[in-house]
């Protein structure tokens, strides 16, 4: 099993050449920042505009060894909470299966 590191990070192939410069500045400085705590949906913008894109690249990244990023609290003003989490059991796993099976649904019905 690699490492866990941002040296492997900066080799991800999962992620698109072009996107190496914001993994070595933005995806760092919100995975970081996760390592020390939960983060909340106002704290990930003033890091990144576009966070949710960051998140989707750490949680591309992560994967591979065995860990999330998942929202385990929800705020009515759309203020999330954000920590490091094993991907077994993990929000983001179970929605990763609800998609799958939906797909499975929708090709199976064609």
């Amino acid at each position: 099993m690699k490492q866990l590191s941002f040296e492997n990070l900066k080799v991800n192939t999962i992620v698109p050449v072009e996107m190496a410069p914001r993994l070595k500045r933005q995806t760092q400085a919100i995975y970081r920042a996760l390592q020390a705590g939960p983060l909340w949906t106002r704290n990930l913008r003033a890091m990144a505009a576009q966070y949710n894109a960051r998140i989707k690249e750490l949680r591309d990244y992560l994967r591979e060894f065995g860990e999330t990023i998942d929202v385990t609290a929800k705020g009515r003003d759309g203020n999330n909470r954000y920590e490091l989490r094993p991907f077994a059991g993990s929000r983001y796993e179970a929605e990763l299966m609800a998609r799958q099976t939906k797909r499975r649904t929708i090709d199976d019905g064609r």
